[in-house]
């Protein structure tokens, strides 16, 4: 058996805590990159902060939901692993996420700067987890950090664009 082999046994051992690693990094990468391709759209398309929260929330809340429920589903013919901690880890993940992402937005009045604020946050917390990954997983920070945060960034502005763009062609002014 290789090293990489051992490592990934490693890492997924329950005996070592690591076993629900999947789950998080299910819930916090799935809310990074939706929920900032979301308030970024939300940002384009709604004139206040106040809005772009409720539109936020109300998609954060739904998507935790879902995602925990996927995860449920998922685990449910792994017999490794208890499906309602990894629906838990994967929802909780999420949840943790989605508020992080929030908190400019019910902080600041300006739009813009709420989400630069929102996506300096993002940039934050992919920062933190990866380097925490990469130490438990032994894996390539800057590899997975880069990964992630391109990822991501992505994403948010490409759905900027696009609600710009929709905005534009169904002639929408809020």
């Amino acid at each position: 058996m290789g090293l990489i082999s051992r490592r990934k046994e490693k890492a997924a051992d329950p005996a070592n805590g690591t076993s629900y690693i999947g789950a998080v990094v299910l819930g916090l990468n799935d809310a990074l990159v939706e929920l900032t391709g979301a308030l970024a759209g939300f940002t384009m398309a709604l004139p206040n902060c106040r809005l772009i929260l409720l539109a936020g929330f109300t998609t954060g809340v739904a998507a935790t939901l879902s995602m925990a429920a996927a995860e449920f589903l998922s685990q449910q013919t792994d017999k490794g692993t208890n499906s309602y901690v990894a629906a838990f880890y994967t929802g909780f993940a999420y949840l943790i996420t989605v508020s992080l992402l929030l908190l400019p937005f019910a902080l600041l009045e300006t739009p813009i700067l709420a989400l630069a604020m929102c996506l300096g946050i993002a940039a934050c917390i992919i920062m933190v987890f990866t380097w925490c990954i990469s130490r438990i997983c032994h894996t390539s920070f800057a590899k997975n950090f880069t990964q992630m945060l391109l990822l991501s960034f992505s994403v948010a502005f490409i759905a900027f664009f696009i609600s710009w763009g929709a905005k534009l062609f169904w002639g929408i002014n809020v």
